[in-house]
C-alpha cells in the first residue's frame, strides 16, 4: 500500500500528464470561401446608369460594380453574409429587392446575382410664353433645341408640353419673334430636364409698336407750279391727320406708319401739274425711316387761241381809206390795262388775231368814217 505521500505524487503527475495532453490539440483559426457577385441590367446603353453602382458586403468598404458584371472575393471568412446594391440612377431601380443574405462556405464559391432595369433617362419640359404689348406677333414662335435640333410650335400665349427630353442641359432658344418684339431675360437659355418631371421654362416677351417713319421729298419742277403745295391723304390703317399738306419743294416726316407696304397718293395736284417720279409702293420697316421720293413737273397755265373777225360794209360814200382797224382789249375787265392786239381789215373783209390768251375778250373796230356806224352781228 502507498502511503498518503506516494498518493499525492501520483495524482499530480496524473493531473500533469493530463493538462500536457490538452497543450498538445492546435485551434487551425477561421476558413475561407469565395463570394462571386453578378449584375444584370436591362435597357438601352444610353439609359444605363453611367457610373455603375455601389456593392457592399456587411459593413465593409463599399465597392463599384458595372450594371452589367461580375465581382468576385476572395478571401472572404465563412459564415453568413449580407450583400447589399445601391446607388441607382434615378430611371434604374434593382428587382426583388437591394440586399442578399448568402453563405459561404470553406473552399466553394457562393454566387449572388442581382437583375436590375433602367427605363429611357427622360423628363419633359412644360414651356410657357406670356406675349405683351399692342402689336403681338402674328405667326408666334418656334422653341429650337441647340443640341438636338428640336422645333417646336408656340402661339404667342401658349403652354406647351415637350415630353421625351433626356435628363441633363439643353440650350434652348426662342426663334421667329417679329422684329418689335423681343424676350425679356436671357435668349438662348439653359434649362435641366430630370427623370419623369416636368421642368417648368417660362418665356416672357414685350411687343411694341410695330411701326416705323416715312420720309416724304417732293420735288416740282417747271412753270405755274401750284403755289399751296399738295395734300398726302392717309392710307388705311394708318393713324395720323388726313390729309397732310405738303409744299411744292419740300420734305415731310410722317412718323407712326404701320410696317408693311403702303402706296400714297398725292392729292391737289393742279391741272397744269402731272407726277412724272415715284418710289411708290413703299415698304416701312420696324424702326426704320422709308424714303418717299415724289416729282412733279408743271407746265405754263396761259393756254393761246385766235379771233377770226369779218366786216362787211354796206352803204354809199365807204370810207375812203378802205380799211378799218380791229383792235382787241382796249381795256381787260375790271378797267385795268391789257396789252393791245390789234390788225388791220378791208372794209369788207376778214382778219385772224393769233396767240390770244383764253378767256373773254373785248373786241372793237376803229378808224370808221363819221358816216358810217358799226353794228355788232352776233
Amino acid at each position: 500500500m502507498n502511503s498518503p505521500k506516494v498518493r499525492t505524487v501520483l495524482g499530480a503527475l496524473a493531473l500533469l500528464a493530463a493538462g500536457g495532453a490538452g497543450w498538445g490539440c492546435q485551434d487551425d483559426g477561421p476558413t475561407f470561401g469565395t463570394l462571386q457577385v453578378s449584375v444584370a441590367t436591362t435597357g438601352a446603353d444610353l439609359d444605363l446608369d453611367a457610373d455603375g453602382y455601389v456593392l457592399t458586403v456587411d459593413n465593409e468598404s463599399p465597392r463599384t460594380v458595372n450594371p452589367v458584371g461580375v465581382v468576385r472575393l476572395d478571401n472572404v471568412a465563412t459564415g453568413s453574409h449580407t450583400i447589399s446594391l445601391s446607388g441607382f440612377a434615378a430611371n434604374c431601380a434593382v428587382l426583388d429587392g437591394d440586399s442578399r443574405t448568402v453563405t459561404v462556405r470553406e473552399g466553394a464559391v457562393a454566387e449572388v446575382t442581382f437583375m436590375a432595369a433602367c427605363a429611357a433617362n427622360v423628363g419633359s419640359l412644360q414651356v410657357t410664353t406670356v406675349t405683351t404689348g399692342p402689336d403681338v406677333d402674328g405667326d408666334g414662335y418656334r422653341l429650337y433645341f441647340a443640341d438636338t435640333g428640336l422645333d417646336v410650335a408656340f402661339d404667342v400665349n401658349d403652354t406647351v408640353r415637350i415630353p421625351g427630353i433626356r435628363s441633363g442641359e439643353h440650350l434652348v432658344r426662342l426663334d421667329g419673334l417679329a422684329p418689335n418684339c423681343s424676350v425679356t431675360g436671357a435668349n438662348p437659355r439653359t434649362v435641366s430636364a430630370s427623370f419623369g418631371v416636368a421642368t417648368e421654362v417660362t418665356f416672357q416677351v414685350v411687343c411694341v409698336p410695330n411701326v416705323g417713319s416715312l420720309r416724304v421729298i417732293i420735288t416740282t419742277t417747271g412753270a405755274d407750279i401750284d403755289p399751296d403745295g399738295y395734300t398726302l391723304p392717309r392710307p388705311e390703317g394708318v393713324s395720323m391727320p388726313e390729309p397732310l399738306v405738303i409744299g411744292a419743294n419740300d420734305t415731310l416726316i410722317v412718323a407712326g406708319f404701320p410696317v408693311g407696304e403702303h402706296t400714297l397718293h398725292l392729292g391737289d395736284v393742279a391741272a397744269n401739274c402731272a407726277i412724272t417720279q415715284t418710289n411708290m409702293p413703299v415698304n416701312v420697316q420696324f424702326g426704320d425711316t422709308t424714303d418717299v421720293a415724289i416729282v412733279v413737273a408743271c407746265a405754263a397755265t396761259a393756254i393761246t387761241g385766235w379771233i377770226r373777225v369779218s366786216v362787211v360794209t354796206t352803204g354809199v360814200d365807204f370810207d375812203t381809206a378802205g380799211f378799218y382797224t380791229v383792235s382787241v382789249d382796249d381795256e381787260c375787265w375790271g378797267g385795268e390795262p391789257c396789252p393791245l392786239a390789234h390788225g388791220a381789215v378791208r372794209a369788207t373783209g376778214s382778219v385772224t388775231l393769233s396767240d390770244l390768251p383764253s378767256g373773254a375778250h373785248n373786241v372793237s373796230l376803229r378808224d370808221v368814217s363819221r358816216n358810217c356806224s358799226v353794228v355788232a352781228v352776233p
